[in-house]
């Protein structure tokens, strides 16, 4: 099982898709205007198990507001998110006219989507958000869902998240995926 959190124009959802013909696919973007890159993705792919949620991964199910990026890269609006604060986002974000988004417990969806004895690879890029959002997995103990964790993070960019937070989380991190996993593998 792939699980691509913050899929974006889902450019790394491709990628896996190729490279794990038998895997299932999960893809969740919070932008409403990449819902159509989810629905594309689908479409070129007819035989495969892939499910696109146009929503925020985070740590309830609720709607929130989103901040978008106003300057981006290569990557469509790539550092919009949840997080107020991203002052050393080079995406310049517009904090004063947030939309609207929905939300997902993504631990709670962990339990209910995949199995223990499932092989899942989750991939994490939802600016800043994924330390709140791997804080509570760690706590509802769903961690042993998880064979891969491929993170970006972001502590570098928001002021509310500092060094110390990011260490503690990976540290936990590293514990608990090692004592879940044969070969656990935590990036970024």
């Amino acid at each position: 099982v792939f699980v691509d959190c913050g899929a974006n124009t889902c450019r790394v959802l491709r990628k896996f898709l190729r490279k794990f013909p038998d895997f299932e696919f999960y893809a969740f973007e919070a932008q409403p205007e990449l819902a159509e890159a989810g629905a594309q993705v689908i479409c070129e792919n007819p035989q495969r198990r892939i499910e696109f949620y146009n929503q925020a991964v985070w740590v309830k199910d609720e709607t929130l507001d989103f901040f978008l990026a106003t300057a981006w890269g290569p990557n469509y609006r790539g550092g919009s998110t949840l997080m107020s604060g991203n002052t050393r986002n080079a995406s310049e974000i517009d904090y004063a006219q947030p939309i609207q988004v929905p939300a997902i417990d993504f631990s709670q969806w962990l339990a209910r989507n995949v199995a223990e004895d499932d092989y899942v690879i989750v991939k994490m890029d939802i600016e800043g958000a994924e330390y709140d959002v791997l804080e509570k997995v760690l706590a509802d103990g769903h961690e042993r869902l998880i064979d891969e964790l491929i993170v970006e993070f972001h502590e570098h960019m928001n002021n509310a998240l500092t060094r110390e937070r990011h260490d503690a989380l990976v540290k936990r991190l590293r514990s608990a995926l090692r004592q879940e996993c044969e070969n656990p593998r935590i990036t970024g």
